[in-house]
């Protein structure tokens, strides 16, 4: 893919790595081409009831209490979702990439950056925050020029 003339060309190698809770999207970028190096989603999982019944007894075995606990999908992809980002981050050779552009919600931003893999932790050179998982390339770019 092309990136519009509208913008100047990338002078070094950048790894555009677009991230939300669930969703992940990485390129390549040199002057004005870029190479789709993985995308994938991870779906929540879904339970059929709420899980975890649980009863609290009284005196004379009457039931004085009583509930489900909800399980917290979102936390259980988001942990799926950062195995996965790891999986497809450790199968990239990273020697050809000498910066890394790093786009995540805010309150997920520092969490992931925890997660990468070091040798491309050390090339962030900039972080932009909001959910752009949808945002085509050359709007990325634009919010690069942008900052």
């Amino acid at each position: 893919m092309q990136i519009s003339n509208t913008y100047p060309e990338f002078r070094e190698t950048t790894m555009l790595l677009i991230t939300s809770r669930q969703d992940a999207l990485a390129y390549k970028v040199s002057g004005r081409n870029s190479d789709k190096l993985f995308s994938f989603h991870i779906n929540k999982p879904e339970y059929s009831d709420k899980e975890g019944g649980f009863d609290r007894s009284g005196k004379n075995g009457q039931r004085v209490g009583g509930g489900e606990t909800d399980i917290n999908t979102s936390d259980i992809a988001y942990t799926e979702f950062l195995e996965q980002l790891t999986e497809q981050l450790d199968q990239i050779t990273t020697s050809d990439i000498q910066n890394v552009i790093l786009f995540a919600t805010e309150h997920l931003a520092t969490q992931t950056l925890e997660q990468l893999p070091n040798d491309i932790k050390s090339k962030i050179t900039m972080t932009i925050h909001g959910n752009l998982i949808n945002e085509e390339l050359n709007d990325l770019v634009s919010r690069i020029h942008q900052s």
